[in-house]
């Protein structure tokens, strides 16, 4: 028989644990670069690099060679900063309730769609995102090469797991993530 009670609370990164930039003009305000209307009129383009850096196809490097590319006025670093910017902070006491979730018996996971950079300032670098290396399991787009909602990083979770979904609770900001999940 197959134990159904919740064991695993899972959450999405952005927009649930960590306050994000939602669009680029968003992030050129939060990195205080001016607009640039080159990658503000090529955003549909560049967000489909930005699906292929999300899913490990493509380096940091290369997204913004195609950033600077199409780009009026901004440099490597800029973009660069752009990148960085998106990542704002963690929202207030979620370090706290993973500390609870755990304390209570239950095991936690992220699952996010994210790129190299962005995992390695939340995994290794910056403090401010300890909560996120102290899950038990972490499942990233770029390190599995599928974003949500494709079932494939669905399945990659339950397999690092070992656990089905009845057995998992999981939290994400958009509706189209929660319904394929």
């Amino acid at each position: 028989m197959t134990d159904t009670s919740v064991q695993l609370v899972v959450f999405d990164i952005g927009g649930v644990m960590v306050r994000i930039c939602r669009s680029w003009h968003d992030a050129f305000d939060h990195a205080g670069i001016a607009p640039d209307n080159g990658l503000l009129e090529n955003a549909v383009w560049i967000g489909r690099a930005n699906i292929d850096f999300e899913c490990g196809r493509i380096t940091h490097d290369e997204l913004v060679t195609r950033a600077t590319d199409v780009a009026a006025t901004c440099t490597r670093e800029q973009v660069t900063a752009l990148i960085d910017a998106w990542l704002i902070e963690p929202y207030a006491g979620v370090a706290a309730m993973i500390d609870r979730i755990k304390s209570a018996g239950m095991r936690t996971a992220c699952l996010s769609n994210t790129n190299a950079r962005h995992w390695q300032i939340m995994t290794e670098s910056d403090p401010r995102f300890a909560h996120i290396p102290a899950l038990d399991t972490r499942i990233a787009s770029h390190l599995v090469g599928v974003m949500k909602p494709d079932a494939g990083i669905y399945e990659a979770l339950e397999t690092a797991t070992n656990l089905t979904g009845k057995q998992i609770v999981f939290f994400d900001d958009l509706p189209a993530n929660i319904a394929a999940a």
